[in-house]
């Protein structure tokens, strides 16, 4: 996964529709992941999840691709992070899917 300055990352994101900006800094975003982290007995990776998050809300990380960066990233076991990924996808990100 390639690496986004700051500078690139805020070109990305004030091209985003409305509604993928507020779900990318809302409290309740954050409120989710952890909910799902702490319900898979997964928080240790609650910092790097969040980031891989906010990578698919800004189009940067394919949604195909997230159950597999969340194993790969956080070093979950294959069915914990396929659960944690299928969870904020279902809460998160699809509400938000244009």
């Amino acid at each position: 996964m390639a690496e986004y300055t700051k500078e690139q990352f805020w070109k990305l994101y004030k091209a985003l529709p409305q509604e993928l900006k507020d779900a990318l800094f809302a409290e309740a975003t954050g409120d989710d992941i952890y909910e799902i982290l702490e319900k898979n007995k997964a928080l240790g990776s609650l910092e790097k999840v969040v980031e891989l998050t906010g990578q698919v809300l800004l189009g940067i990380l394919p949604p195909d691709d997230f159950a597999t960066e969340v194993q790969q990233q956080t070093k979950l076991k294959k069915a914990v992070a396929e659960k944690v990924a299928r969870e904020i996808t279902r809460f998160v990100i699809y509400p938000v899917k244009p």
